[in-house]
């Protein structure tokens, strides 16, 4: 059988990283370090940034988050994979966030690199970019079976932008399989 979308997991990160399988429920402490055993919940507000609120719309302000994706396929590699955001926040606001996501490289204990504040750029995240397609997406590379790679996406939120609690985007995960 062909990898699914659900042989695709997308896990939050912000637990010790040679703890195995523990639970870090928290998108906001999704900040990197190790893979938590808690998957990021898909088609949800605030499944991985917060609100805008008054103040960070006011002034402006830059988050990031850290996940590691993860093919849970038994047998198959997802050859050729990429990620890209096939849809950015909208809205009827006139200035609105713009979404961003750079690849980072997993390392022992299923980790990636640590940010102290979610407003601290990742160290160890490639460039940042907003692929919209596949043809334009960053490579992942082959995802063997329990094969993983980071991802770092960040939130850019303009000074003077409307606050909002609905903004949204999506992010794709794409590659071919053997039947």
């Amino acid at each position: 059988m062909a990898i699914v979308s659900t042989d695709i997991k997308f896990w939050l990160t912000g637990k010790a990283a040679e703890v195995i399988d523990y639970p870090q429920p928290d998108p906001n402490a999704s900040l990197g370090e190790g893979r938590s055993s808690t998957e990021m919940v898909t088609a949800e507000l605030n499944n991985l940034f917060d609100d805008i609120s008054g103040a960070e719309a006011e002034s402006g302000d830059t988050e990031y988050r850290g996940i590691i994706i993860q093919n849970k396929h038994a047998s198959l590699t997802l050859y050729n994979a990429k990620a890209f955001l096939s849809v950015q926040p909208n809205g009827s606001r006139t200035t609105r966030e713009d979404i961003s996501i750079a690849t980072e490289a997993v390392v022992d204990y299923n980790a990636i690199s640590t940010i102290a504040t979610e407003n601290d750029a990742p160290s160890g995240a490639g460039a940042f970019s907003a692929p919209a397609t596949y043809a334009t997406g960053l490579a992942l590379g082959d995802l063997g079976p329990n094969g993983q790679m980071g991802l770092w996406i960040k939130r850019v939120v303009p000074a003077s932008t409307e606050a909002s609690a609905s903004a949204n985007f999506t992010l794709v995960v794409q590659g071919d399989t053997q039947a």
